[in-house]
């Protein structure tokens, strides 16, 4: 691309969003009291070469073609397609298989989490979260973008249409986030964002819906069992330094709580990346290592359906 006269130099990475929960701020589900907001960052050829043949071969195996879209919301409630799933034998090797797909692939999430029990605390019923989140994830990505020598080329975040006048409120943000960047000398350059329709069968789409739910849950109950976010905790950004072990989830609104989660986090509506004691660390629940997945042919028969 940049030998092209004219033609942009596009970042060998691509990102793919999707939330989890109630971006109203009003209403507080007290089962899942959380608004995230997940970024899933590939390498282009990875996931041309690995993650998409991979989707295929599990949707190929459990499905019998690869149309199906495998929404997380349709997969916990057995919804068609996945009413095969009732069946507790069906569920547990679907399941199995598409952890393990997910857990092998080489990606990275930077993730924000609202807590909207302190949204209501603090009465800031106005807040956009979509907004607010999508801002913190965006400084995130630029960091994680110059640590790996992209800085300058173009950066597509592929994320779902929610509504003509939603998207129209986010591109406004995206751009009030880019001038807020650009005044402090910190320029958010080089991002651009794809809506996508709601039907579209994306897989970097459809594993940012897969893996949001689990980080909410965390948070949220951090002491029960969750393997989906033993599997997913390695993946998270660890900060501008690439060699670091601490692995952070950001936070909003500000909070001083202990218990995992060292203060004072990312404030609310600030902009400004997450410090080393403004993210939620995890340095447990860490997975054993796991076996090389390459060969198309033992994936597609480790998940086949009897």
């Amino acid at each position: 691309m940049a030998g092209n006269a004219g033609m942009p130099e596009y970042s060998d990475y691509i990102i793919y969003a999707d939330e989890s929960g109630d971006p109203n701020p009003t209403s507080v589900d007290s089962d899942y009291p959380v608004f995230v907001l997940n970024f899933c960052v590939f390498r282009k050829d990875v996931y041309a070469d690995s993650v998409l043949p991979a989707v295929a071969g599990f949707k190929f195996a459990h499905f019998g073609h690869d149309m199906v879209v495998l929404h997380e919301h349709d997969i916990r409630r057995r919804n068609l397609p996945f009413t095969f799933l009732q069946d507790e034998h069906n569920r547990t090797e679907f399941m199995e298989g598409l952890s393990g797909i997910i857990a092998v692939m080489d990606f990275t999430i930077i993730a924000t989490v609202i807590d909207k029990r302190r949204i209501a605390e603090q009465q800031t019923a106005t807040a956009d979260l979509y907004e607010l989140s999508f801002g913190s994830c965006l400084t995130q990505a630029h960091d994680f973008l110059q640590s790996h020598g992209q800085y300058g080329k173009g950066v597509h975040i592929v994320m779902e249409r929610r509504g003509i006048r939603e998207d129209n409120r986010l591109e406004r943000e995206f751009q009030r986030t880019q001038e807020r960047a650009t005044s402090a000398n910190e320029p958010l350059s080089g991002f651009e964002i794809i809506f996508a329709d709601k039907k579209t069968n994306s897989t970097g789409l459809q594993i940012a819906d897969l893996t949001a739910r689990p980080i909410g849950r965390h948070f949220v109950a951090p002491e029960q069992p969750n393997r989906a976010w033993n599997l997913l905790s390695p993946k998270l950004f660890n900060g501008s330094n690439p060699d670091s072990d601490e692995r952070g989830l950001t936070v909003l609104p500000e909070t001083r709580k202990a218990r995992r989660y060292p203060g004072p986090l990312t404030a609310i509506g600030n902009y400004t990346r997450p410090s080393a004691t403004g993210s939620y660390y995890s340095k447990t629940c860490r997975p054993p290592a796991l076996p090389a997945f390459n060969e198309r042919t033992q994936l597609h028969s480790s998940f086949r359906r009897p």
